[in-house]
């Protein structure tokens, strides 16, 4: 993985070196880490239950295995999220605005 604090210096650096490939696999890795930012705080909230993962993993067809000791950031990042990260806002969003008794009476467990 790599050190945020020195993707940041790709945007300073000199104009001709912007227009090298590896710029640009570079600026996209940014680009996509800066986009999932938000649903890994979505994922993080401490309302998420079993179920919840269970449904994130039935939308990415991505096995997570939270409970595991080898489970790590890296396992979420393999997954597909930005693919489906609008249906991932939805499933994980409404956790932190009510409490998941509420939710699951009105979207049902």
């Amino acid at each position: 993985m790599y050190n945020v604090f020195e993707c940041i210096r790709c945007h300073k650096l000199p104009k001709a070196l912007k227009e090298w490939q590896a710029y640009g696999e570079l600026r996209k890795t940014i680009d996509d880490f800066n986009e999932m930012v938000p649903l890994l705080e979505y994922m993080a909230n401490k309302a998420m239950m079993p179920r919840h993962w269970k449904r994130i993993q039935e939308t990415t067809g991505h096995a997570f295995d939270v409970d595991g000791e080898n489970f790590t950031l890296r396992n979420i990042l393999e997954a597909p999220l930005l693919q489906h990260k609008e249906d991932i806002e939805v499933k994980t969003d409404y956790f932190s605005l009510f409490p998941y008794k509420f939710y699951d009476a009105y979207y049902g467990a």
